[in-house]
């Protein structure tokens, strides 16, 4: 099983990319639905000003990966070629160093 992240920021996309990928509250629950859906056991999402990022753990993040893409272009209402020059992945460590960088700060 494989903790990641997928997503985009501040450091990887221009402001005017970024506000096509906020995700208000109610909506929430059904992106991280839609990471499950992908073949995530577990996920969250991250929806800020400055990065949307999805969490998630189980499986292999290559049996996911190209899963979230599409999830990810859909939520911004674009087409995935569009934004994957944008978009970023960590996956196990990487992934959790990211999150934890996030949740301090140090990453905004």
């Amino acid at each position: 099983m494989q903790f990641f992240v997928f997503g985009l920021s501040h450091k990887t996309a221009p402001i005017h990319l970024r506000e096509k990928f906020s995700i208000v509250e109610d909506a929430l629950p059904a992106a991280a639905e839609k990471i499950c859906q992908a073949g995530a056991h577990e996920s969250f999402v991250v929806s800020t000003c400055n990065r949307v990022e999805f969490y998630g753990a189980g499986g292999t993040f290559d049996s996911v990966g190209d899963s979230l893409g599409r999830v990810l272009a859909e939520v911004g209402n674009t087409q995935l070629r569009k934004i994957s020059s944008h978009v970023y992945q960590h996956v196990g460590l990487d992934a959790v160093v990211h999150l934890f960088r996030v949740a301090a700060s140090l990453d905004s």
